[in-house]
């Protein structure tokens, strides 16, 4: 008795392909949650952006000139050092779901502060955060807490 195999053979085929794209598209899946995050991560949490900012912490504790900006709910620092781009805020924690209401802000620092507001447990009154460039219209962003 000859049997006929070759619609056994389509069907495996096409059960095998079927396989190899499930296991791909879940492979792409993860890695592009793995992407994503790890973007958020290297504009968001840059390790450069914490030191800057603790070192200007320091600098305006060992002058006597952080309480100049911890009175306001919204204040911009100027460090000639860290050069014409570079932007550091001082912004008082209530302040953050507020953010529409400053004017000459970038649509990514919004993104940034809605980002803080929503995600990040803030444990103290006031935070710092720079904003400086690596590529042009791209900005690093990061927060420093501050007691006040």
């Amino acid at each position: 008795m000859n049997l006929n195999r070759k619609g056994f053979m389509m069907a495996e085929v096409v059960i095998v392909a079927a396989m190899i794209l499930i296991i791909l598209m879940s492979i792409y899946t993860g890695y592009s949650k793995v992407y994503i995050r790890y973007s958020e991560i290297l504009n968001y949490y840059n390790a450069d952006g914490v030191y800057k900012l603790a070192n200007i912490r320091d600098k305006l504790i060992n002058n006597g000139e952080i309480h100049n900006y911890l009175d306001s709910d919204y204040k911009k620092y100027n460090e000639q050092s860290l050069g014409n781009k570079t932007n550091i805020y001082f912004i008082k924690k209530d302040y953050l779901g507020q953010n529409q209401n400053i004017s000459g802000i970038s649509d990514t620092y919004k993104d940034y502060l809605n980002y803080l507001n929503n995600s990040v447990t803030l444990n103290h009154n006031y935070i710092m955060v720079i904003e400086w460039p690596y590529e042009d219209n791209k900005y690093y962003y990061n927060y420093l807490e501050l007691e006040a």
